[in-house]
């Protein structure tokens, strides 16, 4: 789930904003005049604990609008901190510096740091950063979905958010659970906690957790219930200009109405999962809906059908080539790392 939330992050940054949702527009705004807030603060701290925390703020609100400077603030914050030797503050930047990196598609750089931030925050009892770091390896093996690893890794995030109350963190550990179980199958384990997520007030994503019990629904047969479940998400998604998840949703409903045969709407879905694809450049849902509407089409049109087949093979051409070099050097460090 973090990846998702991450992604929807990155497709701001290369994008103008002109066309762009009125609400968006608004939450940019928001966030802009929370930087510029956090700036005068950042000029006026008197201690190099507070220039620490502030600049770890601004980086992570950065996220949202530009990457470079969200990479330019983290570092500053990072070098900082070592400076000082404080431990604390390594820790939390190194992992804030490990999720820009796997925004750029670095995976294999960013999971070498988010090991040695975790290495400093054990060895320092820092258990919410330890949480933080778990939760973030986490997300490196679901996107290379390698979904035991993830479960692992949240499984130790969990406990530890529970311990400390941490109830938000709890909430998308419970989700992104939720979501591994079902991709493995195991969809009494899913069901548990994507349900204890949705009974959080805190939650992160309600879109995506009402993604993950309309699949599981689906796998269960329960095709009516799962139909409802996936347009509260869409609504949800589209509300809150969750671009990504509106277009996995999308092909989500698609697949269930070509298994109810019924194709024009199937083809309605993934025509919108794809437009939302299209809007944020996100490549995993043009390739799903793509794929669908290249299916639908064969016969029918066969000339729309070879123009989606194009466009999917462009998609997954780029799409491999960038997992297949993560998968081998995320495959070499995590041996050497369980060697040292």
């Amino acid at each position: 789930m973090m990846m998702r939330s991450i992604l929807f992050f990155i497709f701001l940054i290369g994008i103008q904003t002109v066309g762009w949702p009125q609400s968006l527009q608004h939450n940019i705004s928001i966030e802009t005049k929370t930087i510029d807030s956090l700036k005068r603060g950042l000029a006026a701290a008197k201690d190099d604990s507070s220039r620490i925390r502030i600049m770890q703020h601004i980086g992570f609100s950065y996220e949202l609008l530009n990457l470079d400077s969200s990479l330019k603030y983290t570092q500053a914050g990072l070098a900082l901190a070592r400076e000082r030797s404080y431990a604390w503050g390594e820790a939390m930047l190194m992992t804030d510096l490990a999720t820009i990196l796997r925004e750029q598609g670095k995976l294999a750089e960013s999971l070498d740091l988010l090991f040695k931030s975790l290495k400093i925050a054990e060895t320092n009892n820092i258990t919410s950063e330890i949480a933080r770091a778990y939760r973030r390896l986490a997300d490196i093996y679901l996107d290379l979905e390698n979904f035991p690893k993830e479960i692992e890794y949240l499984l130790q995030a969990l406990r530890i958010d529970e311990g400390n109350q941490n109830k938000k963190s709890a909430a998308i550990d419970d989700e992104t659970l939720g979501h591994a179980y079902e991709k493995i199958n195991k969809l009494d384990s899913a069901s548990f906690y994507a349900d204890r997520a949705f009974q959080q007030k805190d939650i992160f994503s309600p879109q995506y957790v009402y993604q993950v019990l309309g699949n599981i629904q689906v796998k269960k047969r329960n095709y009516e219930e799962a139909a409802h479940l996936f347009r509260e998400g869409l609504m949800l998604s589209r509300k809150n200009d969750d671009f990504l998840t509106a277009s996995d949703i999308c092909a989500d409903i698609s697949t269930l109405f070509i298994k109810l045969n019924k194709r024009d709407s199937a083809a309605f879905y993934a025509s919108k999962g794809f437009e939302y694809g299209q809007k944020v450049s996100y490549k995993k849902g043009i390739m799903l809906s793509g794929n669908l509407l290249a299916e639908l089409y064969d016969s029918a049109q066969p000339a729309a059908a070879l123009k989606y087949f194009k466009i999917v093979a462009a998609a997954k051409d780029s799409l491999y080539i960038a997992v297949k070099r993560n998968r081998f050097v995320v495959i070499i460090i995590t041996k050497i790392k369980l060697c040292v």
